[in-house]
């Protein structure tokens, strides 16, 4: 979707921020059969922002913490700007959010939340572990990436 949306721009920015590629990896496979080796373009690994962005949900968080353990992405950050209007929208927009499926960890869910400000991760912690509800990413829109 942003591919197509820069594809013919000379100004390829997201959020203010230089959009130097996009990364996308489908890690449902990846986390079942445990194998987490991926293949890093070495233009990636000269990033020094790399921002990821899935549904905040026990999976979304899993797939974070499987691309935070490759060594060419070990500056990856949650892209807190986008997290942080899913999380105002699904007050509104009640089917973008969901029942979890399982219970995720304290552990897990305070070591994402941590690259928040505290009002932030406060919300994440009480959607997750006390709402028992996950957001999915399709919550936003393409105009929130401008």
């Amino acid at each position: 979707m942003l591919m197509d949306k820069f594809k013919d721009t000379k100004n390829r920015s997201v959020n203010k921020m230089p959009l130097q590629s996009v990364l996308c990896y489908d890690l449902d496979e990846l986390l079942e059969e445990k194998q987490f080796d991926l293949f890093v373009p070495d233009k990636i690994q000269k990033c020094e922002n790399i921002l990821f962005l899935g549904n905040l949900d026990v999976q979304g968080i899993k797939e974070f913490k499987v691309l935070q353990q490759q060594q060419a992405l070990k500056n990856i950050r949650p892209w807190i700007s986008m997290y942080e209007i899913m999380i105002e929208r699904s007050q509104y927009d009640k089917e973008k959010s969901f029942e979890l499926k399982e219970d995720i960890s304290s552990s897990e869910l305070n070591d994402f939340s941590k690259y928040f400000d505290p009002e932030v991760a406060n919300k994440i912690k009480k959607t997750m572990k006390i709402d028992k509800k996950g957001i999915s990413e399709k919550i936003l829109k393409l105009d929130d990436f401008a």
